[in-house]
């Protein structure tokens, strides 16, 4: 921007840096391009030192703001083995399977499928730091947010998890927790895992049919030809 002919598309004039090299600019000719280059490499080294701190800060302000939120974690299958031993109380839990309709505005349509990987999401390379920080190209610092949010590590992926996040930015931090009804038609069957007694069962199917009067009723058992559970209709 300083040393080139004209100045260069994404020069912003609103843009205090650039303001500041478009003055150097205009008094180019007391300094030599050496002297401007020395200059800047001795900022960018500075900016480069306290680039760590800065990124640091960043991620945990993020983090603090990310886990003031409400979230819904939906996995894709319920014939799922480790799920119903994670989350089911050792098969003795249920599972719901639920709907998505549109005619109902509920947050399950809103679901995104969660990616798994081994590796943090990076704020970008050197290259695409120094174009963020110099105004030349900015950084969707929104979209790396929302891509952190439906991330987990390579090692989850065996959940095969949907996520529906909602961020409670314009809420104070002390709400009380609230338990809010759902509509009926979203439960489409419910799932009773192998382990679960008989006389849970029991209770468990009257309260069913009570509040969830059009949903299927299914209880599981181990599969006799594979390590698969099979369901069966009550």
């Amino acid at each position: 921007m300083v040393l080139a002919d004209s100045l260069p598309d994404y020069f912003d004039p609103h843009n205090r840096l650039h303001i500041a090299w478009n003055f150097l600019r205009e008094a180019r000719e007391r300094f030599s391009p050496d002297e401007l280059k020395k200059v800047f490499r001795e900022e960018a080294d500075k900016l480069a030192a306290t680039l760590p701190d800065h990124l640091e800060k960043l991620s945990k302000s993020v983090a603090t703001e990310m886990v003031h939120a409400k979230i819904l974690c939906v996995a894709e299958d319920v014939n799922n083995v480790v799920m119903w031993s994670h989350y089911a109380q050792e098969h003795r839990g249920v599972a719901f399977k639920l709907k998505c309709l549109d005619d109902i505005d509920h947050p399950l349509i809103a679901a995104r499928k969660v990616t798994y990987s081994d590796q943090y999401v990076e704020a970008g390379t050197a290259l695409q730091l120094a174009e963020h920080f110099t105004g030349v190209k900015k950084i969707d610092l929104n979209s790396l947010v929302w891509e952190t949010v439906f991330m987990k590590h390579a090692d989850w992926s065996y959940e095969r998890e949907w996520r529906c996040y909602w961020p409670l930015i314009r809420e104070p931090r002390d709400v009380p927790h609230v338990d809010e009804r759902e509509n009926a038609r979203i439960f489409d069957s419910i799932y009773f895992g192998c382990r679960m007694p008989q006389s849970v069962i029991e209770e468990m199917t009257a309260l069913c049919r009570d509040q969830l009067p059009n949903a299927h009723i299914f209880k599981a058992r181990k599969s006799h030809t594979n390590f698969d559970l099979v369901f069966d209709l009550l």
